[in-house]
């Protein structure tokens, strides 16, 4: 493979705009979506201290330290498969100072995992490796006797395309399209070239972004497979702060957990070890993200990913395509541990054993499925992280709080409901809501005199009135939901614009973190957004970041 430059070093010539934004925050219980399980422990960590180690604050990073120099033992192992992953860059490159600093008993990481999603994906996985990487460099400062390695950990063994092979920009979604299956990280780059071609015409009239896209198209033209394109895309987006790519997909790493693979097949060991906290987080109505199979672990080989079977005491793939006894098996996992691939209970045990990582930054859903796993790693003596939940982001272009504060609400009133948002803007700006409202009143009084009166005869003209008062309330809130219909209508291409911002603020009526990618600000604003991504990350983040663009 040929060695490409990052371009992104110091003497680059690109002259992106800059991502000027001014910073607030946002209590995250303003929004309608976030899960309250997510909130629960982003907000209180402490109510879950019977499943996860330690707080993930400042005061027990020593400790977690001290934990997890008990039991790490695979520092040169780490080392030398990651300058192999990294052999086709330039010697000269930083990374290779950083992944050496692995071997000192006084380095640790911080890590985050995710899907190799199209050329990053929605916004959060740009959060989550931002978040990453500052919580890393504020450890530095804060214990400056121990060094701190930010890691992303790519899911490239990951088989679902469709959750990855997407991705939209300018409310236009992009789409790889491949008729590879298996592991994504190894299908070929060729159905990226089409990816490209549209992000060029989109940024047509940009020149400093089109000379970024045609640097990533001529990168992946380069690399024979997906997962080594991936590393030069992270790397040139990232490695600047020191962020290493870990590609699991790795034949001498998965030497390192043969024994954790022969568990998982023999004694059921994710299964038995997370039972009772599973019924303990039942108990308590803590979702489970993740339901624990009999055997958490596929079998993976090229074009194939299946899960793995113990059925009529033989070991089968669940398409029955390759079938073992036990000693087969073991041996299997002997000659070739590259061949089993951990689902998403087995892969925290696998980065675990790996890396010499004290915490773990994840969204709601992956804290949701480490809280199962605590007592999964006090059985095999592996050292449980610290649970770090990331960063939420939410960025308001420029052209977009201009519209807003044309009209008479805020942008935080845009985390309401679109029917709520739409009953703000009328009481806000139509008298006829207050008084309906005054109508109401005075009805429910007049109508509760004759609910009086009727209790003084019997109850029978009692029931009969309180039935009668119930019809008329029905009626009147007929009336009422007709006048504010016609009063809208008066109102009505002012509340399309701002059912529109809405739109624009929660694509799909969902987060904009999880509908809006991260490419698109990277290829307008370059370095310098994800300068400021960093910049804006506090350790403990427990609102939502709003960036407003200048």
């Amino acid at each position: 493979m040929q060695t490409i430059a990052p371009i992104f070093a110091k003497n680059r010539k690109f002259l992106v705009k800059p991502f000027n934004i001014k910073i607030e925050h946002l209590n995250p219980t303003q929004f309608q979506e976030f899960r309250k399980s997510d909130l629960e422990y982003w907000q209180s960590p402490e109510l879950f201290i019977n499943w996860i180690n330690n707080l993930p604050d400042l005061d027990h990073i020593l400790e977690q330290i001290q934990l997890k120099k008990t039991n790490f033992k695979n520092r040169s192992q780490l080392v030398d498969m990651l300058l192999q992953q990294y052999s086709g860059f330039s010697d000269t490159d930083p990374i290779f100072t950083q992944i050496k600093s692995l071997s000192s008993n006084n380095t640790y990481t911080i890590l985050c995992a995710h899907q190799p999603c199209l050329l990053g994906g929605p916004l959060f996985w740009w959060y989550k490796i931002a978040n990453t990487i500052k919580l890393a460099s504020i450890l530095k400062n804060k214990f400056p006797e121990y060094s701190f390695v930010p890691i992303y950990y790519s899911g490239n063994e990951d088989h679902d395309f469709e959750e990855v092979n997407h991705f939209s920009v300018f409310q236009q979604n992009i789409q790889w399209v491949s008729e590879e299956t298996g592991a994504v990280g190894r299908f070929k780059t060729d159905g990226l070239k089409s990816v490209f071609e549209t992000l060029k015409n989109l940024f047509g009239n940009d020149p400093e972004s089109l000379q970024i896209i045609n640097q990533f198209a001529l990168q992946a033209a380069d690399c024979k497979t997906y997962k080594d394109f991936y590393r030069y895309f992270v790397h040139q987006i990232f490695g600047a702060h020191g962020l290493i790519y870990f590609d699991p997909d790795d034949a001498s790493a998965k030497s390192l957990i043969k024994d954790i693979l022969k568990a998982e097949c023999l004694d059921q060991l994710i299964v038995k070890q997370t039972e009772q906290t599973i019924q303990e987080l039942t108990k308590i109505n803590y979702p489970i993200q993740a339901a624990p199979r009999p055997i958490n672990l596929f079998y993976l080989k090229d074009q194939y990913r299946e899960r793995l079977l113990f059925e009529n005491e033989i070991y089968v793939t669940v398409d029955s395509k390759y079938k073992w006894s036990q000693e087969e098996l073991m041996k299997e996992i002997d000659n070739h541990p590259e061949y089993f691939s951990p689902n998403v209970l087995v892969r925290p045990l696998y980065q675990e054993t790996l890396f010499p990582n004290i915490m773990f930054v994840g969204g709601g859903a992956e804290i949701s499925y480490w809280m199962e796993l605590k007592q999964v790693f006090n059985s095999i003596n592996l050292t449980y992280p610290l649970l770090h939940r990331r960063i939420s982001g939410w960025i308001i272009p420029a052209n977009i709080q201009s519209k807003i504060n044309k009209s008479i609400l805020k942008y935080s009133d845009f985390t309401q409901s679109a029917i709520a948002l739409e009953k703000q803007y009328l009481e806000s700006t139509s008298t006829l809501p207050s008084a309906i409202k005054n109508v109401e009143n005075e009805l429910h009084k007049v109508l509760q005199q004759y609910a009086v009166l009727s209790n003084t005869i019997n109850d029978s003209t009692h029931a009969s009135t309180l039935a009668e008062i119930a019809r008329i309330e029905k009626l009147t809130e007929g009336l009422k939901h007709k006048i504010i219909k016609a009063e809208k209508q008066k109102f009505d291409e002012q509340l399309q614009k701002i059912i529109k911002i809405k739109e624009q603020l929660f694509p799909n009526n969902g987060l904009q973190e999880r509908n809006q990618s991260g490419i698109q600000y990277y290829l307008q604003y370059g370095k310098s957004f994800i300068d400021e991504l960093i910049d804006a990350i506090e350790f403990n983040n427990k609102e939502v970041i709003v960036f407003l663009e200048d």
